[in-house]
């Protein structure tokens, strides 16, 4: 046997911050819908579900919501 030391590693365990904005419920134009992003330099909420034209996602601007 040599008279090195093993060397051990150290494993720290995973952390997972919470994301900054995590999804929210508001009520748009009478209607709830599940807002998932938030603009990190304006005040607007992202949602998957708010229908703009013929397409489906759109910035909202935070005025314009109410808590669901």
């Amino acid at each position: 046997m040599s008279d090195k030391k093993k060397e051990q590693a150290t494993v720290n365990p995973l952390v997972l911050k919470k994301p900054p904005f995590a999804g929210r419920y508001y009520i748009y134009n009478g209607k709830k819908y599940l807002f998932t992003h938030r603009h990190p330099y304006k005040q607007e909420f992202w949602s998957d579900d708010v229908k703009v034209g013929d397409h489906y996602g759109a910035w909202i601007a935070t005025d314009k919501l109410k808590p669901a």
